[in-house]
């Protein structure tokens, strides 16, 4: 909700989710609905990106970097996938959104990472790597520009908070 998904939309996947997980038994059954559970969540919030109309280029560029943000992306890696050439996009992406593809890129990868920190109990360095990102030290200075605070911060301050109702 905090991102702008609709209340009774967060808490009915919430409410599932919840009665999912008291059915498991296993630890490993826990672990796959929460991945499938932080997959959800960021294709609700894919589709309420695309309710800002957005050509059909940048409406795939934003779907490939949503389902790749566990991958090392650049512009290029994106225009390449989309066969369009690379400075095309990046003065598309920029007019249409507003913001650099790049930024973009790293602003979703720190979402997911922070929904990552709430959620889940996977280290910093985990969650790093998991994101690509060149090294710990450098998410975590990525981490504080976009949230304003380190993830160590950011854990502490909101670990669980959202499974609360």
């Amino acid at each position: 909700m905090e991102n702008g998904l609709e209340r009774e939309k967060a808490y009915t996947l919430s409410d599932l989710y919840i009665n999912e997980m008291d059915t498991l038994t296993t630890s490993g059954a826990i672990l796959n609905l929460q991945g499938d559970m932080l997959l959800d969540f960021a294709k609700q919030m894919l589709e309420k990106e695309k309710e800002d109309v957005f050509s059909i280029q940048i409406t795939r560029a934003i779907d490939y970097i949503y389902h790749n943000l566990q991958k090392r992306l650049t512009t290029s890696d994106v225009a390449k996938a989309l066969n369009i050439n690379n400075s095309y996009l990046s003065h598309l992406f920029k007019k249409e959104t507003g913001q650099c593809i790049n930024h973009f890129i790293r602003q979703r990868k720190i979402q997911a990472a922070a929904n990552m920190l709430k959620f889940s109990e996977y280290s910093y360095a985990d969650i790093s790597e998991y994101f690509c990102f060149s090294s710990q030290s450098y998410f975590i200075q990525c981490f504080r520009q976009e949230m304003g605070c380190t993830p160590k911060e950011y854990r502490t301050k909101y670990y669980h908070a959202g499974l609360e109702l």
